[in-house]
């Protein structure tokens, strides 16, 4: 039997009864007619998914300010949510009782809320009890194809996969994440994250310098198939990239609301964040009114004086820093 409800989203059953996620409101729907009758879920600001737990209470995934998954009884008065309100932040130390990205929610036999948070900072599905809305156990995980973008620190007990950061309790056997290093914004103008391509095997790793006249750590990584070049450092309590060598066509995907009217998309960028604030700025670019080589190989790495290498047809590019910032950012 079909039944035309409308552009609907999520689907959800319980209680012998049937309901959707159509236009973003929630709805219960007649099974025979197709008749819909609204649910009301006041406070849900952004709904992404639905489902229905064993006492007929409507669950919804609230990805607007609150970030929270919500109950709702069949009067609309909510009867229990789960999770920190407000979620989590983007990047920084990891916060297991927000949540951040839901795409899914359901609920088990137990009574217990499953939630899937579908994006790789970090990838996890996570188990909330409905009788104090916390956590109860989170799954992280999995790797990308091959297990690319793992990378290790000086630390044995720290583990990187991108930008997720893990250590392990080597006392209890198990690990949890304990930072996001670096998610851009592209809404402010971000860019260049670290994040794990299923077909590019170029891990990021750190560098030690001292080239900056201190020795200082730093993070290399290179885009997919080597479309840019960053070094990041720890600015305003989290990693961020510094400075990028890179393409006006790779910096219009990276940065779309950017103005680069007039510029070939061949010609090469280099991006030096001189006003420490992350996010990429007309006058912060200096182009070449060329291509530059970009191309390296998975192993890369920066020189010692955080000098990056590349190849350009039989010859091998460098290019080095000119000067570095008071806090030792390098500027190509």
């Amino acid at each position: 039997k079909t039944l035309k409800v409308g552009p609907l989203k999520a689907l959800a059953f319980g209680n012998g009864k049937l309901f959707g996620l159509i236009g973003g409101k929630v709805c219960e729907i007649d099974p025979e007619s197709g008749v819909k009758t609204p649910i009301s879920t006041p406070s849900a600001a952004q709904i992404t998914d639905i489902a229905v737990d064993k006492a007929g209470n409507v669950l919804v995934a609230d990805m607007g300010p609150d970030k929270q998954v919500k109950a709702f009884d069949k009067n609309g008065k909510m009867v229990y949510t789960c999770g920190k309100k407000g979620g989590r932040p983007i990047r920084g130390k990891f916060d297991e009782q927000g949540m951040l990205k839901v795409s899914s929610v359901d609920v088990d036999q137990n009574g217990d809320v499953w939630v899937v948070e579908s994006w790789q900072n970090p990838r996890r599905v996570s188990v909330w009890s409905p009788k104090n809305g916390e956590l109860v156990k989170d799954y992280v995980g999995n790797t990308a194809y091959g297990g690319t973008g793992v990378y290790l620190d000086e630390n044995p007990d720290n583990a990187y996969v991108g930008s997720v950061k893990m250590t392990l309790d080597r006392k209890n056997d198990t690990y949890k994440v304990d930072e996001i290093l670096c998610v851009a914004e592209p809404d402010k103008n971000e860019g260049f994250p670290l994040w794990v391509h299923a077909h590019w095997f170029s891990n990021p790793n750190f560098v030690w310098s001292d080239a900056s006249g201190k020795r200082k750590k730093y993070l290399y990584n290179n885009g997919m198939y080597a479309a840019w070049h960053g070094i990041f450092m720890r600015r305003n309590g989290c990693w961020q990239p510094v400075a990028v060598l890179t393409s006006v066509k790779e910096l219009r995907k990276q940065v779309p609301k950017l103005k680069l009217d007039g510029r070939d998309a061949k010609q090469g960028v280099f991006w030096n964040d001189l006003n420490k604030n992350a996010a990429v700025e007309r006058q912060e670019l200096s182009f070449v009114e060329e291509s530059m080589p970009l191309r390296c190989f998975w192993g890369s790495k920066p020189g010692s004086d955080l000098s990056v290498f590349c190849k350009g047809g039989k010859e091998r590019i460098r290019y080095k820093p000119i000067r570095f910032t008071d806090d030792g950012a390098p500027v190509y």
